[in-house]
């Protein structure tokens, strides 16, 4: 299925006509439709709309393993950014600040353990 990547806050933009339009599409892939649910909330209106919609529950262990993938490749692109030189400007700030998010801890993953 074609998914988006990130389909959600300020991709999510509402048309003239009152229509919710998905923008920014630089990251479509063909994947699993996990792919675009794993940060919706799994007892979140939005889920119980999609559902609605669909018919179609994503399965808990593919949400998991989307959400992981997340992580991984976000906290890769970081590594990759803090490795060349930076010159401590406000995006390597939020860059660090965001890359902490991704690292695996109780607070952000707690199936660890």
């Amino acid at each position: 299925m074609i998914t988006h990547g990130e389909p959600y806050g300020p991709n999510l933009v509402e048309a003239a006509h009152g229509r919710t339009m998905l923008v920014d599409w630089d990251s479509v892939l063909l994947a699993p439709r996990e792919r675009d649910l794993w940060e919706v909330p799994s007892n979140g209106a939005a889920l119980r709309a999609y559902f609605g919609m669909t018919g179609i529950s994503p399965g808990g262990t593919g949400v998991r393993l989307s959400r992981a993938w997340y992580s991984l490749a976000d906290t890769a692109i970081y590594i990759h950014q803090f490795r060349r030189t930076h010159t401590g400007e406000l995006n390597d700030a939020e860059a660090w600040s965001n890359s902490l998010y991704h690292v695996p801890s109780h607070t952000n993953w707690p199936e660890l353990g």
